[in-house]
């Protein structure tokens, strides 16, 4: 089953995307600032280099999808 994390999916495109992969066959993870009600979300500010190096050792992810643009 493949691992996978939506950084920052709270709001708009990534809610829906969120949605439609919590449907497949994924491990599906969601990793952001604003608290969401799903089963593997993952509390990170992605401005907070430790939050991220801390999320990268502890899971292993087959692919790794950014909603957040600076």
């Amino acid at each position: 089953m493949k691992k996978i994390l939506v950084i920052g999916g709270t709001k708009y495109v990534g809610l829906e995307l969120i949605n439609l992969l919590d449907k497949k066959k994924v491990e599906l993870y969601v990793a952001s600032r604003k608290k969401i009600a799903y089963k593997n979300y993952i509390s990170i500010d992605r401005k907070n280099s430790s939050n991220l190096n801390e999320l990268f050792n502890s899971y292993d992810f087959d692919l790794i999808i950014d909603f957040i643009c600076y």
